[in-house]
């Protein structure tokens, strides 16, 4: 049995759905359910948020308080954490293996949301090694109207045919991998993986511009620069995923913009 905790994000619907459809047996616990006489089987969990700044304290709960008293207080077989690929953000030398350190200054307020995705990885490996998966996950792509990322909500730009503020260059770079493609990994890193920690990401970065181009092919996207500043984002290394899983990322983020237009349309 799989249990989902945050099934109501996009992620974890997208997951009921997938796994319900593959035959598995799902419990889908209710927002602040967190306490079960019964064993959860494989946890998988999908808790988190990035508005740091205006909600520090619900950051803290999501990214690491809630996950410690769901662990700390039922019985299960194995616990997934997804955690992010934005962990690398600040490492010297662009360094993206799942065994390279990890660079945070805690005197840095940036780095808040990084410190408490690394703490909660500690905490899983340290105390259950045997029981634990982590996958860090890059820019996750699907049809999510709700988020806040760039993707989506240039989408929802172009069909209101509202202006997009730009407050970094269209020229950085950034990893984006579609959700069909991130679903069947999770499944088999739980069920079968050799190791506790995952990047998932398309392993290729992409300028925000070639979006913009991809996007104006079926719906024009009015902007306006605000900020030219390029920011980069280092480019993952995938190489544990692509040896034990022999994975292949498609590409399919971009081939299928027209449907995710449509997939916009209709929520």
């Amino acid at each position: 049995m799989f249990t989902i905790f945050g099934n109501t994000g996009f992620i974890g619907k997208e997951l009921k759905k997938y796994l319900l459809k593959k035959k598995y047996k799902v419990f889908t616990p209710k927002k602040k359910e967190i306490i079960f006489k019964k064993n959860l089987g494989k946890i998988i969990y999908c808790i988190g948020r990035d508005d740091w700044k205006n909600k520090p304290f619900e950051n803290f709960y999501a990214n690491l308080g809630l996950l410690i008293k769901i662990l700390n207080n039922n019985k299960f077989s194995s616990i997934c954490f997804l955690s992010s690929t934005r962990v690398y953000k600040y490492n010297k030398r662009n360094l993206t293996n799942e065994e390279a350190n990890i660079t945070v200054n805690p005197n840095n307020e940036d780095h808040f949301y990084n410190l408490l995705k690394i703490c909660a990885e500690s905490f899983l490996v340290s105390n259950f090694r045997k029981k634990s998966k982590i996958i860090r996950l890059s820019n996750v792509v699907g049809i999510n109207p709700k988020s806040p990322l760039i993707l989506p909500t240039m989408i929802k730009h172009a069909l209101k045919n509202k202006k997009f503020n730009f407050y970094i260059s269209p020229n950085s770079k950034k990893d984006f991998i579609h959700i069909d493609e991130v679903l069947p990994m999770i499944e088999k890193i739980i069920n079968s993986g050799k190791k506790n920690l995952y990047n998932l990401a398309s392993g290729q970065n992409i300028k925000i511009k070639e979006i913009v181009d991809a996007l104006g092919k079926y719906k024009k996207l009015r902007y306006r620069v605000i900020k030219n500043k390029i920011i980069n984002e280092p480019k993952i290394n995938i190489k544990q995923i692509q040896k034990e899983f022999n994975y292949k990322s498609n590409k399919k983020t971009f081939k299928d913009m027209q449907a995710l237009i449509k997939g916009f349309k209709k929520k």
